[in-house]
């Protein structure tokens, strides 16, 4: 099976870059940013109305760029946690990780023995539609968990999720967990950015990895500081939105000149 970018970088030390082109379905926004060098593309199932093959054909798109895709998956059924994987994925990203047994729940569904029990089938892409590797220690090896931790009860366990086996990383949502700390929107307030440090030392301790969004240049400086790995750079939406509007503002701009 294929071997992750983004796993390959982060046990070499370095720190990989994310796009989340999930604004809109277009495999062909995936695929241009992987020619262009991101390491993983984050595909939501969980705020978008993707269907499994929406998600199978962008992570499609993100092979064929050499980059690796990461299925953030809506928690509906059992079937959730490794159907990305079997689509060619090379991780699923969890939400609301709250608790030690919603971590070890995911590693049960998504990991194969003698990890978990996730279910086994040999004929996706991941496995080259049963014409490649199907051993399941390279798929358990080259296959990742990434826990979204977006609330503070999750803070307050965070050694907890992360000492579960087969935890890969932790993303830290700063928009849920700002609400949760009763400052929606507030994605720098100091209770957020103390949570995130926390995280940060508890991944530190257990060597596992950690990223989040990076908000600005001053923010992302301060997440690889405090050992971040895997920084959110941005989405189809937000390029969209700054385009859209740089556009409109440049032409009531021309307008106005014009004396029109």
């Amino acid at each position: 099976m294929r071997r992750s970018k983004i796993l390959d970088k982060i046990g070499r030390g370095q720190v990989v870059s994310i796009i989340n082109p999930s604004f809109t379905n277009s495999f062909r926004v995936v695929e241009m940013a992987g020619i262009m060098g991101f390491d993983g593309a984050w595909i939501d199932m969980e705020h978008r109305d993707f269907t499994y093959h929406d998600a199978a054909v962008m992570t499609l798109a993100a092979r064929a760029a050499d980059m690796d895709s990461i299925v953030r998956i809506r928690k509906d059924s059992y079937a959730d946690y490794f159907r990305p994987l079997e689509d060619g994925a090379a991780g699923i990203m969890v939400p609301h990780i709250k608790t030690r047994a919603e971590a070890e729940f995911a590693v049960y569904n998504a990991k194969y023995h003698p990890i978990g029990r996730r279910g086994m089938d040999g004929v996706g892409a991941d496995t080259a539609y049963g014409l490649g590797d199907t051993d399941i220690a390279t798929a358990n090896r080259e296959t990742f968990i990434l826990v979204q931790i977006e609330d503070f009860e999750s803070i307050e366990v965070i050694e907890e999720i992360i000492g579960v086996e087969g935890i890969g990383g932790i993303l830290v949502g700063p928009a849920d967990l700002a609400q949760s700390y009763k400052v929606p929107g507030e994605f720098k307030h100091a209770n957020v950015l103390a949570a995130q440090e926390r995280v940060g030392k508890a991944c530190a301790e257990v060597g596992k990895w950690w990223g989040a969004p990076g908000l600005d240049d001053d923010h992302t400086r301060w997440l690889i500081d405090r050992g971040a790995q895997f920084i959110a750079l941005a989405s189809d939406y937000g390029m969209l939105f700054k385009g859209f509007q740089q556009s409109l503002e440049g032409f009531q701009k021309l307008l106005a000149g014009m004396g029109r």
